[in-house]
């Protein structure tokens, strides 16, 4: 996410799921478990510097449940999604006066296995780095992970994986980014993890990671009609670029104009798509461009379109 104040001219700021890949003897996955809300920030979305972890808590039952630090809360905090009040849900905003929202998946408790309830709980934040806690979303049910947000019209949506119901997407809406109302299966293919929906091109977009790929999904109106459009960042061919093999994974669409002083168009933004890979225990955070295929109207992502040639 742009926040304007920070830094000389203002900077990107990443905000992420911090794994405990270096714990000794890791138990089952409870490595994935324990983890904070990590903040990287850079100047230009290339170059990035570490600077700590999302600070704040909420109250659950008679317990305190920090983000920054989960291992002593017995809490762990997945796959967060930030933006700006005054924007759309991935650009905009940020002027004066606006306020971020994170909207973060709340693991009760640490787990060597894939158990325990998940639930997405709103925060809202002045300066992205501390963080209020608003609400926990009334969603289909206590098996939720990975919400994405983008407004509609005046109506603010939510997509996210219902564990409960096979992994599928499903959505709710909002006026208000504060009373939520459930609207269900959202009717987009298969199981996933990580569902990403955005507007281009005069269509609205779903990246979700199943795992071996990225489906990509279209949809007229956002809400309804979406049709299966190609796979994305599959393992083969492999990228050429250091540590980007394998599967990319958690999509995130930054779009931007050719220039600070250009308007941004369907016809001038550039996509640029943040995903990671895996090693072992490591995850790596790579970038690479989505464009459209005019004539099959299908989206391309060429991981080693600007990797090194030598």
């Amino acid at each position: 996410v742009w926040l304007p104040g920070k830094g000389l001219h203002g900077q990107f700021w990443m905000y992420y799921t911090q794994r405990r890949a270096t714990l000794p003897n890791p138990n089952g996955v409870d490595w994935v478990h324990g983890s904070a809300i990590g903040i990287a920030t850079s100047d230009d979305g290339l170059h990035w510097s570490y600077n700590g972890t999302c600070q704040g808590s909420l109250q659950d039952g008679n317990e305190t449940k920090s983000l920054e630090n989960p291992v002593q809360a017995n809490a762990t905090w997945w796959a967060p999604t930030v933006f700006w009040q005054r924007g759309n849900g991935i650009s905009g905003g940020g002027q004066p006066g606006d306020s971020l929202h994170m909207f973060v998946t709340y693991v009760h408790g640490i787990f060597t296995n894939w158990t325990g309830d998940r639930t997405i709980e709103h925060f809202t934040s002045t300066d992205g780095l501390h963080w209020t806690h608003i609400s926990s979303l009334p969603l289909a049910s206590r098996r939720v992970i990975d919400p994405t947000v983008y407004k509609i019209n005046d109506t603010w949506y939510l997509w996210y994986k219902n564990e409960a119901a096979g992994s599928r997407t499903f959505h709710a809406s909002s006026k208000d980014l504060t009373t939520w109302h459930d609207d269900g299966d959202a009717d987009i293919g298969r199981g996933h993890e990580a569902p990403f929906v955005w507007q281009w091109k005069g269509f609205y977009w779903d990246l979700q990671d199943n795992g071996r790929a990225l489906d990509a999904w279209r949809s007229p109106t956002g809400l309804a009609d979406w049709s299966f459009n190609t796979l994305l960042l599959e393992p083969k061919p492999a990228g050429t670029r250091t540590l980007d093999q394998g599967t990319g994974h958690h999509p995130w669409i930054v779009m931007q104009s050719p220039d600070a002083t250009t308007p941004l168009t369907d016809d001038n933004a550039q996509l640029l798509l943040f995903y990671f890979t895996q090693k072992g225990r490591e995850s790596w955070i790579q970038l690479a461009q989505i464009t459209l295929d005019p004539t099959t109207n299908k989206l391309i992502c060429d991981r080693n379109k600007y990797a090194p040639t030598a």
